[in-house]
């Protein structure tokens, strides 16, 4: 996991600037039928594999949070809990695609505490599953062209 976070570091540190595909793509992962698309692929840059892991994670937290929550509603003092917690899940899902669109990676975010959690939990998902996932170099300071390309 550190060395894709050193990546992703690299990444940062060149000023990479996704194309608009790309940005419509991470887009589309924070939706369950983006991720589903994406991962039949099989073949991804490394900005919408970031943002494929934190929909994951975001989906992840969002299904276990619903059987509790589906108990609580039954309860009389506490109706009111699991409308909360989905609210601030809608609020944080919102959060997550308007930074896909903005260009941005959650995880380096300073003032947001939380939200690398997301990330942590699809990179588990992957991990879990053995995901294979091609990764397309956008680079622009590679030597190399778009051909070349890695497996996690």
């Amino acid at each position: 996991m550190a060395q894709q976070q050193t990546e992703i570091d690299q990444l940062i540190a060149q000023q990479y600037v996704p194309s608009a595909l790309e940005r419509k793509k991470s887009i589309l992962m924070y939706f369950l039928r983006g991720i589903v698309i994406s991962l039949t692929q099989g073949k991804m840059t490394r900005y919408e594999f970031f943002h494929c892991k934190q929909a994951m994670g975001w989906r992840v937290l969002f299904f276990l949070l619903l059987v509790p929550s589906i108990v609580l509603i039954f309860l009389p003092y506490l109706k009111v809990l699991p409308v909360l917690i989905y609210a601030a899940l809608l609020a944080i899902w919102i959060i997550l695609t308007k930074q896909a669109w903005d260009w941005r990676y959650t995880s380096f975010s300073k003032d947001k505490i939380f939200l690398p959690l997301f990330e942590g939990v699809g990179w588990w998902m992957v991990d879990l599953f053995s995901v294979e996932i091609e990764i397309v170099d956008t680079s622009v300071h590679s030597n190399e062209t778009s051909d070349s390309e890695k497996t996690l």
